[in-house]
């Protein structure tokens, strides 16, 4: 088995589905024989080791890719290809009435995490049904989809003893002023194209200074928030739900996260994609901005793990 898929003899597939080797050969030559299945793509072989007296020899042996050991399950008379079909079918339905599907058994393992996650299902939920363009819940339930994938990721961790992911430090600060200059930029640029008002940006009691201060709050001596993944999710948190401006809160607070991750250094993967699409900037913002203050955690847990590498 390979990171991304599974590969299977025929005779490991016949003892999967307790049947006869020769029976899941005959289904092989039929499903490529109907064109369901490319040959090339589905076999690839693979060296095996096996002792021939006292000699060690490898053989070449055909494995074939989940594609076909599926294809495979839906047309084998046995009792454990109808258990089989039966479970697959589940989780179709599933995944068609929910629009997600979760391993439960992995993400149960780690405390709080399936629970996490189906909270913040329901944050998604609530934050499409208030808004006009529901094509945003592809967005949302691609996001969780990530969220869901590094809570595994951080269970496998544990269970081998490695220290999970703990972000980035940078020397590097964004400071209050700074913030104005960018953000009078931001409003100066949406007022030209007719997109906002001059209310939009205006800071009401000191709000943004505070936010930027806080971000770099020590304690102990140590900062209160160490890396660049715990600074950018509260400041993108704090500005969506302290409301610092008279107006445009949601977009200031997205662009300025931006901005600190770009100043930082943290905006691009290694491969050079952008860590968190326009789409699903503007999801993560909607999600904030719905969100119940008692799910702040989860929230800024979720943001820093889609920053994570």
């Amino acid at each position: 088995m390979s990171a991304d898929i599974i590969w299977a003899t025929q005779a490991q597939i016949a003892e999967a589905f307790g049947v006869t080797v020769q029976n899941i050969s005959q289904h092989i030559l039929d499903i490529y024989t109907s064109k369901e299945l490319s040959k090339n793509r589905a076999i690839k072989k693979f060296f095996i080791a096996r002792l021939e007296g006292k000699r060690q020899v490898e053989h070449q042996i055909d494995h074939y890719n989940l594609d076909l050991i599926l294809s495979v399950g839906y047309r084998v008379n046995s009792k454990k290809a109808t258990l089989f079909r039966k479970w697959a079918t589940g989780v179709l339905k599933q995944h068609i009435v929910e629009g997600y599907t979760l391993n439960k058994s992995r993400l149960g393992q780690l405390a709080g995490g399936i629970e996490d996650v189906h909270r913040a299902l329901e944050l998604a939920r609530q934050a499409i049904d208030k808004q006009e363009n529901k094509d945003l819940a592809n967005e949302v339930l691609s996001m969780l989809e990530r969220y869901t994938r590094s809570l595994t990721l951080l269970q496998a961790y544990d269970e081998r003893g490695i220290e999970a992911p703990r972000g980035k430090k940078t020397a590097r600060k964004i400071t209050y002023k700074e913030c104005v200059r960018v953000i009078e930029e931001l409003r100066n640029d949406l007022i030209s194209r007719g997109e906002t008002t001059i209310l939009f940006g205006q800071e009401v009691d000191n709000g943004l200074d505070q936010i930027v201060g806080s971000i770099y709050q020590t304690f102990e001596g140590g900062d209160l928030y160490p890396t660049i993944e715990d600074k950018a999710a509260h400041v993108l948190y704090l500005i969506i739900k302290d409301h610092p401006f008279s107006d445009g809160n949601k977009r200031t607070g997205a662009f300025l996260f931006v901005y600190f991750l770009y100043k930082t250094n943290h905006l691009y993967r290694k491969d050079g994609e952008i860590k968190i699409n326009d789409n699903a900037l503007v999801t993560l913002a909607l999600l904030i901005a719905e969100s119940n203050p008692n799910d702040k955690e989860l929230l800024i847990n979720l943001t820093k793990q889609l920053l994570v590498n």
